[in-house]
């Protein structure tokens, strides 16, 4: 989030490590990453694929964004 004043409507945060955890239940739509650990998976919306494979647009696209 670039604001502490930003509203939770918009906001989309990708995670592939415990520490993204937390902030998932910060915002409306927690992605995983493919290559993400099995707990990181488990809490976010939605499992996109592997960063290397362009896991970031796949995701944006599945959620209509792009």
């Amino acid at each position: 989030m670039v604001s502490g004043r930003s509203s939770k409507t918009n906001n989309y945060v990708f995670g592939d490590k415990n520490n993204g955890i937390s902030i998932f239940a910060e915002v409306n739509y927690s992605v995983a990453m493919g290559n993400a650990e099995g707990n990181v998976k488990q809490a976010a919306d939605l499992v996109t694929l592997d960063y290397e494979k362009e896991g970031i647009e796949f995701a944006l696209r599945k959620l209509q964004v792009l």
